[in-house]
C-alpha cells in the first residue's frame, strides 16, 4: 500500500486505483461515479484517468456544498453523491461539458 500512496504523490494525473487509495473510497464507487459524470473523470481508450486537481476541487466543492446544506440543528443532509458539483473549472465556463 506504501507504494501506491508514493505514486498517487508523484502524480498529477492518477488511474482508477490511485484516485480510490487517494479519494479512501472503492473502486467500484469511483468508476460508479465517473461512469455518471458525477466526478471529474476522463476515459482514455477503456480505462479511466482522474486529475488530482480536479478530484480536489470536486471534493472540496461538495463539502462546502454539505456544510452549506446544514440544518439549523447543526445536522443536515448535503447533496447526495449522486449529485454533481461543480468544479472552479467548471463554474468558470459557466457549466460543465459532462
Amino acid at each position: 500500500m506504501r507504494e501506491l500512496e508514493e505514486l498517487v504523490d508523484e502524480h498529477d494525473v492518477m488511474t482508477a486505483e490511485e484516485a480510490a487509495a487517494y479519494l479512501r473510497i472503492a473502486r467500484a464507487t469511483l468508476y460508479r461515479l465517473a461512469a455518471k459524470g458525477e466526478n471529474p473523470a476522463v476515459k482514455v481508450g477503456r480505462v479511466w484517468r482522474f486529475s488530482r486537481q480536479l478530484l480536489d476541487e470536486w471534493l472540496e466543492a461538495r463539502m462546502q456544498a454539505n456544510l452549506g446544506g446544514r440544518s439549523q440543528e447543526g445536522r443536515g443532509q448535503g447533496p447526495a453523491l449522486s449529485e454533481p458539483v461543480l468544479t472552479e473549472a467548471e463554474r468558470a465556463k459557466g457549466g460543465t461539458d459532462r
